[in-house]
């Protein structure tokens, strides 16, 4: 049997879906640049992205108890606690590159594809819960960035 919950914000454009350690589904609104939860019993909470037309595509759970997602006309990656507060937002070093799909690697990096740049980046993510981290693509170009995985 098939349940459907239906989206508070009409047009929303719901893109990725996954599952948040909190037991909740969390996932993207295209169209309204909003993050969204559901409850396993339908209930559905929307948190707007920090920035507008930001256009959210994939998330997924990090490893440090988040969810990051990517912003494809913002060209960044979001990070969002599961108390809906997002915390951070980081800029992809090649301009226009389209971040989509987006997980979790072995390495506590967050890995994503650069759909019109033809490349596969990754965030590392701080050792601690503060907003440094850093981002490469695969031709080796660097955003800003302090303490990182591996």
């Amino acid at each position: 049997m098939i349940i459907e919950s239906t989206i508070p914000t009409n047009n929303s454009k719901p893109i990725g879906i996954a599952a948040g350690p909190d037991g909740n589904l969390w996932f993207t609104e295209s169209n309204t640049s909003k993050i969204g939860r559901v409850t396993t019993a339908g209930a559905i909470t929307d948190y707007p992205t920090l920035t507008s037309n930001s256009q959210p595509l994939f998330i997924t759970a990090g490893p440090d108890g988040a969810l990051w997602f990517t912003e494809g006309n913002a060209n960044k990656i979001g990070r969002i606690t599961t108390a809906g507060t997002i915390t951070n937002e980081f800029p992809i070093p090649t301009p226009s590159s389209v971040p989509a799909g987006i997980t979790a690697g072995p390495d506590r990096a967050l890995w994503f594809t650069e759909s019109n740049a033809n490349k596969i980046g990754r965030l590392c993510l701080p050792r601690s819960h503060d907003s440094t981290a850093r981002a490469t693509s695969s031709g080796g170009t660097t955003a800003t960035a302090e303490m990182c995985c591996g």
